[in-house]
């Protein structure tokens, strides 16, 4: 008897220690998931920069053109007449038009020119008993159409003018003052001509490093019996 009731009283007290357990099962709160954190939107690594707008307008750039056809021969004859113009009108900043110019400043160049090619261009002038050459108002009027494009220039109230002879009095020698330059290789300009950046220096300047001011001189290139000869468009300051 006593043995069974030893027995009843294990089982009864592993049965309440059993339900025990359960109900400190069932007491203990079954941890809940957090729900997932929505992440925000990453934002990227870098912002991409906005590109500049750009200008509508296009650079400026000179516009080039093709030198004209020229043999050694050409050049040698554009480069005297090229170091005629520089040494006589170096001096003339600018020049939009060769109407422009000063008739008496024509009109010596026209005469120094036609001296300087006579024997080119096939000119004999006759001297008066002072020695100066007689150079016909016709040849002056020719000289100025070609080398400037003046047409029909005529300058009878210069003193060098005598109406009776209907010439211009020629003496030897160099009005104005000679230029110290250095030029750039000829470029092609409007019409078939041909252009030249030039740099002009004090007088003795040697070294060729600081100008004192700087020109383009434009020109158009015409033959006359196959010669090649420049006749002055433009002078552009720099």
């Amino acid at each position: 008897m006593k043995r069974f009731l030893t027995g009843t009283l294990c089982v009864l007290l592993i049965l309440s220690l059993a339900l025990s357990g359960c109900a400190s099962r069932e007491a203990s709160p079954v941890p809940e998931e957090e729900p997932a954190s929505q992440s925000e939107p990453e934002e990227p690594a870098s912002e991409l920069e906005e590109p500049e707008p750009q200008s509508s307008e296009p650079d400026e750039q000179e516009p080039e053109y093709p030198l004209p056809e020229l043999t050694d021969a050409d050049m040698k004859l554009i480069n005297q007449s090229l170091n005629q113009f520089l040494n006589y009108f170096g001096g003339t900043e600018s020049l939009s038009s060769t109407s422009e110019l000063d008739p008496d400043r024509v009109l010596f160049f026209c005469q120094m020119e036609a001296f300087r090619m006579k024997d080119l261009l096939g000119y004999f002038f006759d001297q008066d008993d002072k020695g100066n050459y007689l150079i016909p108002d016709t040849v002056i009027d020719d000289m100025a159409q070609r080398l400037f494009g003046i047409e029909g220039f005529s300058f009878t109230d210069s003193p060098r003018y005598d109406p009776d002879m209907q010439t211009y009095g020629y003496t030897l020698g160099y009005e104005g003052e000679l230029q110290n330059f250095a030029t750039s290789e000829p470029k092609g300009a409007p019409d078939g001509g041909i252009a030249y950046d030039v740099d002009f220096f004090e007088e003795g300047d040697t070294s060729f490093l600081s100008p004192v001011r700087a020109s383009l001189f434009t020109f158009r290139v015409n033959r006359l019996n196959g010669m090649p000869f420049l006749q002055l468009v433009s002078i552009e300051a720099k």
